[in-house]
């Protein structure tokens, strides 16, 4: 997947008006629930049929990208849609491909310096 194939924040910046109105006001009670739906069948029909993994539960994943992708939403309106769609894809791109560092355990060695544990 490229950041050009993601048009929701083409979509949210289209309808700015639209978007700050209800985030800002909560005018619309239970919207952010039915974008979240919306968002999380996307994930399941566009991204899981190729992404298969038994030992995750897919609606429960694609519940938690959905409303991760709606905070985004959110942080991006609160902050009066300062940065371009196509940054807000990217950097959507960049989170979804992050992953973090490994730990490394170290343990207190008798000399008084760490050691890696192995």
């Amino acid at each position: 997947m490229t950041s050009s194939a993601i048009k929701i924040f083409e979509h949210v910046a289209t309808h700015a008006r639209f978007y700050t109105m209800i985030i800002k006001s909560n005018a619309l009670p239970g919207f952010q629930n039915r974008i979240c739906q919306e968002l999380k069948n996307l994930y399941l029909k566009d991204l899981f049929p190729a992404e298969r993994n038994a030992q995750r539960n897919e609606a429960l994943f694609a519940s938690y990208h959905s409303y991760a992708i709606f905070g985004m939403i959110m942080e991006w309106v609160d902050g009066g849609l300062t940065y371009s769609p196509s940054y807000m894809a990217e950097q959507l791109l960049n989170i979804l491909h992050f992953s973090p560092p490994q730990p490394i355990h170290m343990n207190k060695a008798s000399s008084g310096t760490l050691k890696k544990e192995e």
